[in-house]
């Protein structure tokens, strides 16, 4: 927790500490610098920030898109990026129950778990009246991601 005027001023004190204040002597130092901190135009802290911090990239995510067929009967999920026909992406499929997404089990009660096919990486699955939705699963350095609600008739 920041508490007291003498802080150890770095680049990021500004997010964890958005109210902060500094010492006489900073401030004194900080009217006779030319630089500023940008978010306080605190002088010292911008002498000591050294090179700019690499920005954290958030890594890619797949692609789920989901839809019925020309009969509204059946689920079709496609799922990007490319991985070849060796490689398929694994997904899961959640129906609407009373309000709640619930993901779609065995018989035996444990999560379905579904897999594309081909080199498109589709899969036409056929399933009752509802509405659907298709979650794929964190893999290979990629993101999960959930495709858009398609409501199925019989």
């Amino acid at each position: 927790m920041h508490h007291g005027r003498n802080v150890v001023h770095d680049r990021w004190a500004h997010e964890r500490y958005p109210v902060h204040s500094h010492s006489l002597r900073d401030q004194h130092e900080r009217h006779r610098a030319r630089e500023r901190c940008e978010q306080c135009g605190d002088a010292d802290s911008a002498a000591r920030t050294g090179p700019a911090a690499v920005p954290v990239v958030d890594p890619p995510s797949t692609k789920v898109k989901a839809k019925a067929n020309d009969a509204k009967s059946k689920l079709k999920v496609t799922i990007k990026p490319d991985l070849g026909k060796k490689k398929q992406w694994e997904f899961v499929v959640k129906i609407k129950k009373k309000g709640d997404w619930k993901t779609i089990k065995t018989k035996k009660g444990k999560t379905k778990v579904y897999e594309t096919e081909s080199s498109d990486h589709k899969l036409t699955i056929d399933l009752d009246e509802g509405k659907y939705k298709a979650k794929s699963k964190e893999a290979r350095g990629y993101q999960a991601d959930t495709s858009d609600v398609v409501k199925l008739k019989k």
